[in-house]
C-alpha cells in the first residue's frame, strides 16, 4: 500500500526560546499557534548540523528545530522521497501573569519507506 502510515509518535521542539533570523522571537510566535496545526519539516543543514530540520508554520514562520537523532532520520527519509507529515498535540507554558515560557509538543507520522 502507498504512503501507508505507521504508528504516530510526539516530541518536543528544541529552540522556542531563540529569535529567528528575520529577529523575530518564536515565543511570540508560539502564541499564535493552535493545537492542531499543520506543521512543515525542512531539511537544513548548517556548519555546525549538516542534518538539522527545521520546524516551521505553513506561514514560513520558524518555531524551532527536531532533536538531533530524530532530525537525522527525517532528512533520510525526505531525502529519498519519503513522506513525514508533523502537527502541533500541545502547547505549554504561556500565561497572563506569570509569561512563563511556552513550548510545543508535536506529532510526528512517518511512513512506510518506498
Amino acid at each position: 500500500m502507498k504512503n501507508e502510515p505507521l504508528k504516530s509518535f510526539h516530541s518536543k521542539i528544541f529552540g522556542t526560546f531563540h529569535k529567528n533570523k528575520d529577529g523575530v522571537d518564536r515565543q511570540k510566535i508560539l502564541r499564535n499557534c493552535k493545537i492542531g496545526e499543520k506543521l512543515i519539516l525542512k531539511h537544513a543543514p548548517s556548519s555546525c548540523d549538516k542534518n538539522a530540520v527545521e520546524v516551521c508554520r505553513a506561514t514560513g514562520e520558524q518555531l524551532g528545530y527536531l532533536s538531533g537523532e530524530l532530525a537525522k532520520e527525517v532528512v533520510y527519509r525526505l531525502d529519498i522521497g519519503n513522506k513525514v507529515d508533523a502537527e502541533i498535540s500541545d502547547l505549554t507554558g504561556g500565561g497572563f501573569f506569570y509569561k512563563k515560557s511556552r513550548r510545543c509538543i508535536i506529532k510526528i507520522t512517518k511512513y512506510k519507506l518506498k
